[in-house]
């Protein structure tokens, strides 16, 4: 529900936005903004990428059209401060419709009622 509840205050500023020809703002540059986080496109030749469709491609028929990096505000400086050295690959499986609230506040702790679909990899 906080989903719905997040992109029906997204959805409605976009439109006022797009109502109010004087404000110069395209409406998916505001959804942009309004998620907080940085995407980046990351190029194929980067070892990162590299890694990434190494693994993807010898578990996954599927053709990767783009990697992106997606970087949050602070989240950096959290994770360093944890000092933890196990880190691993985590893939996640979600509806299209979660995507937004994914980017603005990271994974979360599925509730009990959260349909199967976001434990299409595997329940962690």
């Amino acid at each position: 529900m906080r989903e719905v509840c997040y992109c029906y205050v997204v959805i409605i500023n976009v439109r006022h936005i797009s109502a109010v020809p004087s404000l110069d703002c395209n409406p998916l540059d505001y959804v942009y903004r309004a998620m907080g986080c940085r995407l980046q496109v990351m190029p194929e030749e980067d070892p990162e990428s590299q890694y990434l469709l190494r693994y993807v491609r010898s578990t996954y028929r599927g053709k990767v059209e783009a990697i992106y990096r997606c970087q949050r505000p602070g989240e950096d400086k959290r994770l360093r401060s944890l000092g933890l050295e196990n880190h691993m690959l985590l893939f996640h499986g979600s509806c299209t419709s979660n995507l937004i609230s994914i980017l603005t506040r990271g994974l979360l702790v599925a509730p009990p009622e959260a349909p199967p679909t976001g434990y299409a990899f595997g329940k962690v």
